[in-house]
């Protein structure tokens, strides 16, 4: 996940002001959050899960993730699919405080790829609401999980992606906890 507000600030510097990137499935996405995808892809991450797909081969695929660890296990969970690596079916997401990732084509292909797919959300959490999607275009993907006040269960409000009233309201850097 983001590592503190330097972090945070960074994420939304690189997104925001970076050129988009094409994501081979459809659509863009921040070039920081792909080039994050691939440098853990690449260095390991996929010789671990090809091994582990060919042991147990029967098993659901579980991603998940907290602030940049959500925006990666997103990009992980559509690119497994994309390449066949797994069954669209068998794929299951589930993030917490995760920024934006794409643009909307790419929050459209991504909510067809995985279809289990959910990102919860606590109120007055910044993180979710950057990059900006009036300022720079990026949109949600999957169902959010809105806790309105706390952590409480039954306390939550489910949003589908293009929802805006029922779910977070913006937040000042100020309030952010």
């Amino acid at each position: 996940g983001t590592q503190g507000m330097l972090q945070l600030f960074e994420e939304a510097k690189q997104s925001a002001m970076k050129a988009w990137s094409v994501w081979p499935f459809g659509g863009q996405v921040s070039k920081y959050f792909k080039q994050a995808f691939f440098k853990i892809w690449d260095n390991g991450m996929k010789a671990d899960f090809k091994a582990l797909r060919e042991k147990y081969p029967d098993y659901e695929v579980w991603m998940t993730g907290h602030s940049l660890g959500g925006a990666i296990a997103s990009l992980a969970a559509s690119y497994m699919v994309g390449t066949r690596m797994v069954n669209q079916t068998m794929v299951k997401l589930l993030t917490f405080g995760q920024p934006r990732v794409g643009d909307r084509e790419f929050a459209d292909m991504h909510s067809k790829q995985i279809e289990f797919a959910y990102r919860v959300v606590r109120w007055r959490d910044l993180v979710p609401q950057i990059p900006s999607r009036d300022m720079y275009g990026y949109h949600h993907q999957g169902t959010e999980v809105f806790y309105t006040t706390s952590m409480y269960p039954r306390q939550f409000v489910l949003c589908e992606p293009r929802a805006r009233t029922q779910c977070r309201k913006p937040v000042k850097i100020a309030g952010h906890r």
